[in-house]
């Protein structure tokens, strides 16, 4: 989200440079990722306001205009314009002598068929807000004469770009920000008020609402404007929108945008015209249903679209967008606001359903403040009023109830202290919760903390421990260094087990695979899984019935699914199947390997040896029909199932490439696993090394003498060889001794008897040294 700091000076104004308040917000959990400054394209232009208009008594498509750029001003300025649209009373930007337009142009005073002109009344193009050179700018009433344009529209401005979490439903508005920033930099914050005159006819006898399906809403309320004139905004306005990133369209529209925008609450303008039966329900969609939306799309709606209805038709889908058919356009006079509390679960479902997200939708799911019902159709009224001529009829037409009053949450600053790791003085936290908007009753051991309603989610005492810390600042807690007995963690034994396994499966080339916990009968029956499962109460469908067994069957549609784009396919999953054993459910940790592959067997019977070496572990094969068994002692840890091509075509595999399974219990295959490696500490001692070179017969393997040396003594800490070559009917090789002890450092005379040991062995092995 977008904001211009000047909107949010409206209501706080904090004494830091924004560089600083950025940093503040940042750090208290408002994340502010730049801060961007706009600057005006021109200077020297000020308010003015036309005072008389006469036709140019040598031109017929110019025209003399009296204007005054200050109060009381003796002599007005005469200034030739060309605008169809400039009239006496118009508050218009002047451009004096000196002044710099957008385009670079310096203005002089200068005489124009003879008529001294002593400035110049700017276009908006002129000034560089757009592309419109069909007349003067509009300014609107309210502007003080004199004052330069770029403050009267606040042009020089500064935008902030902020990153809400989600939970902060409150800072989705300028009003938000600004309690934000006023609880952040203490600074006074300035509510917003309302300042509405009503005249005419009630609106209660004009309108009637109704909510007929309370799950969609709780509380809505309306206003009616009578005498609407449709049309653009004032400059003011529409640069607002555009720095909150909003496209202006029309003052009303603009209206209920800038409203939104400013209180949180997302209102709707319906054009009363087209409201038929004087009624407004909310109601779910009937079957059948159409609408079109604003967006130009037509959507077909389903008995779970909430909708906003007249008597005979839908007008809107609710907190979502409105339909084409009510919109506001240039013949709407008379105008009713919708401001209502939509149940966010609703709306996000229908929001999904139809694929419709708008800045109302995303507001309306985060739950907007409850209060502002009533506040934001008043000021939209308001502004309605000042801005589009409307007369606002007498009174709200609401339905539902009041929100309730929020809950008091218990509080203790004991526990408050122990989450934050800091002591925690009372005063400074009854300052802190207060200062967010918070009710505070103290008591000896706890207190009773109200929040306001605008903080829907401060709901635990976690919470408000949270909001103490984040405003005192995380960065100024002390930093301190762990303390106590450091041990380092052990990872239990069967779960080193299975990332072992995953990290072999992985770098064998096979990819993990995650599937549904359970299938349908006809899974069991084309797999032959006979024996008793577990069966759901409630499946969703005929393929969730059962709690699994096998992994093969999700698998084997996991390789169906994937055929169409890979030839070969290597999968696995490491997971729980679950066995009926009498009263006990008996859940057991079995990883399956599928592989569609041109060697599929030999590649599942290479990974079930290369597991089984990795943990000492002697497989016993045991040939049966249909697959093969493997048993460590005499515990079945393992069957390889090699699938036949019609068995692969029943299963819907349709490949060149043989298919096979392979299911490997990890929970028989821990009982026997024997732990391979052990630590063993560096020695704080230098190492000393050696290199001997050796002639064996060509015949002669180097394996044997390498067992025999790597055995022969603990100072002998590494073997390496590193050179081999050939000469005629013998070979060469080049051996690197390291020897080291852990408690000592060796002597020359130690070295040397190891080193003796090792040409005996060399001798007794038929090697040469070579010297």
């Amino acid at each position: 989200m977008q904001l211009p700091l000047s909107w949010i000076r409206d209501y706080v104004k904090p004494k830091q440079s924004v560089e600083k308040l950025a940093e503040l917000l940042t750090l208290t959990g408002t994340e502010v990722e730049r801060v961007e400054k706009r600057v005006a394209k021109f200077s020297g232009v000020v308010v003015g306001e036309v005072q008389t208009v006469i036709k140019h008594p040598a031109a017929d498509r110019l025209k003399v205009t009296k204007v005054i750029v200050k109060e009381k001003q003796a002599e007005p300025l005469t200034i030739v314009c060309g605008a169809p649209n400039v009239r006496p009373g118009m508050a218009v930007p002047v451009a004096l002598p000196g002044a710099t337009l957008a385009n670079g142009q310096t203005l002089e005073a200068a005489t124009i068929r003879g008529v001294e002109s002593q400035g110049m009344l700017c276009a908006p193009d002129e000034l560089g807000l757009g592309d419109d050179h069909a007349g003067i700018l509009a300014l609107g009433p309210g502007v003080k004469l004199g004052t330069p344009l770029e403050q009267a529209l606040a042009l020089n401005d500064t935008i902030i770009h902020l990153e809400l979490t989600l939970n902060r439903s409150d800072c989705f508005s300028v009003q938000g920000i600004a309690r934000e920033i006023a609880a952040v930099t203490k600074t006074p914050f300035k509510p917003h008020v309302v300042k509405l005159t009503e005249k005419g006819r009630p609106a209660k006898g004009t309108l009637n609402i109704r909510i007929k399906h309370r799950a969609i809403c709780s509380r809505y309320v309306g206003r009616l404007v009578r005498n609407v004139k449709v049309g653009p905004s004032p400059q003011w306005l529409v640069n607002r929108l555009e720095a909150a990133g909003v496209r202006p369209l029309n003052n009303v529209v603009d209206v209920t945008n800038y409203v939104m925008l400013c209180l949180g609450q997302p209102i709707h303008a319906f054009d009363a015209r087209q409201v038929k039966g004087h009624s407004v329900v909310v109601r779910w969609a009937r079957k059948g249903e159409k609408l079109q939306l604003l967006d130009g799309s037509t959507q077909a709606l389903t008995t779970t679209i909430p909708v906003i209805a007249d008597s005979e038709k839908p007008l809107a889908v609710a907190a979502i967008m409105g339909g084409e058919h009510s919109g506001v356009t240039e013949k709407t006079t008379t105008v009713i606001i919708e401001s209502a509390t939509f149940d966010p679960v609703v709306i996000r479902k229908a929001s999904q359903q139809l694929r419709v997200r708008t800045e109302a939708s995303h507001r309306h799911e985060k739950e907007p403040d409850p209060a502002m019902v009533e506040a934001a159709a008043d000021y939209a009224a308001q502004l309605l009023a000042e801005l589009a001529g409307g007369e606002v009829a007498k009174g709200r037409i609401e339905a539902g109830k009041a929100p309730p009053a929020p809950r008091a949450i218990p509080f203790k600053l004991a526990d408050a202290a122990a989450l934050l790791g800091v002591p925690v003085a009372e005063r400074r936290a009854r300052e802190l919760l207060t200062r967010l908007g918070c009710t505070v009753k103290t008591g000896k051991s706890q207190w009773a903390v109200t929040p306001p309603s605008w903080r829907n989610d401060l709901r635990i005492p976690e919470d408000l421990t949270e909001e103490i810390g984040r405003l005192t600042g995380y960065n100024t807690f002390p930093k301190t260094l762990l303390a106590g007995p450091r041990t380092p963690s052990v990872l239990p034994s069967s779960l080193a087990l299975e990332r072992l396994v995953r990290d072999r499966l992985a770098s064998a080339g096979f990819h993990e695979a995650l599937t549904y916990p359970w299938y349908g009968q006809h899974q069991r029956a084309a797999f032959g899984l006979n024996g008793p499962h577990l069966e759901l109460l409630k499946p969703l469908s005929q393929d969730q019935q059962y709690l699994r067994q096998s992994h093969v069957p999700r698998l084997t549609e996991a390789v169906v699914k994937n055929l169409p784009r890979n030839d070969e396919l290597r999968l696995f999953e490491l997971g729980s199947i679950f066995v009926p054993d009498g009263k006990v459910l008996r859940e057991d940790r079995v990883l399956a390997v599928v592989a569609l592959a041109p060697e599929a067997y030999r590649e599942l019977r290479g990974v079930l040896e290369t597991l089984a070496a990795a943990g000492g572990i002697e497989l016993k094969q045991i040939i049966g029909e249909h697959d093969t068994s493997f048993l460590a002692g005499a515990t079945r840890v393992a069957t390889i199932t090699p699938f036949s091509a019609p068995q692969a075509r029943r299963h819907k595999i349709r490949s060149k490439h043989p298919y096979a399974a392979l299911e490997l219990s990890l929970t028989g295959l821990g009982q026997h696993w024997i732990e391979q490696t052990d630590f063993r500490p560096f020695s704080n001692y230098p190492a000393v090394q050696r290199d001997v070179a050796f002639w064996l017969p060509a015949g002669t393997a180097y394996g044997p003498i390498h067992e025999a040396l790597t055995s022969l003594d603990p100072l002998l800490t590494t073997l390496e060889l590193f050179d081999v070559f050939t000469k005629a009917d013998r070979r060469s090789y080049a051996v690197r001794l390291t020897f080291q002890a852990d408690d000592r450092t060796l002597t020359a005379d130690e070295v040397e008897a190891v080193l003796g040991r090792v040409h005996t062995i060399l001798a007794d092995h038929g090697a040469e040294l070579r010297l």
